[in-house]
């Protein structure tokens, strides 16, 4: 229970793993003749070309060290209400918001007033796409 919260924002979108960096072919060239290094990508876009690459990579005086890199990752947050992200609240064109007097956002789960709406919602008294049987 006590992750709940993020693994409810993974299943809404509100927490997604975002690449940081694609796979790529990484080198490190080393000039023994003038002492020089630099280190960056390869032309090759599978491990298998990248292997090749560094197998085949012919130039006098220099030695190419290159490995597969895989793609790095990161979290990524969005905002939401908890049940759909603010962008998606944002991009629906026409909706009408429906108002809940006497309730607020911290009240919701103990709410008698969200139950009523959500159920409203459910049964298709508000949006004829919802239908659901009161538990």
């Amino acid at each position: 229970m006590q992750r709940v919260d993020d693994r409810w924002k993974f299943i809404i979108g509100a927490k997604q793993w975002v690449p940081n960096a694609p796979e790529a072919c990484m080198c490190e060239w080393i000039n023994s003749l003038d002492g020089w290094s630099h280190f960056g990508p390869a032309m090759a876009s599978t491990p298998e070309e990248c292997e090749f690459f560094a197998a085949n990579y012919n130039v006098p005086g220099e030695y190419v060290s290159c490995s597969w890199s895989p793609a790095s990752y990161v979290l990524e947050a969005k905002a939401s209400d908890g049940v759909v992200l603010q962008e998606s609240a944002q991009a629906f064109p026409g909706a009408i918001p429906h108002y809940m007097d006497q309730t607020n956002h911290f009240q919701m789960r103990n709410s008698s007033k969200t139950k009523e709406a959500l159920l409203k919602l459910y049964e298709g008294d508000l949006d004829p796409w919802f239908f659901t049987k009161e538990k």
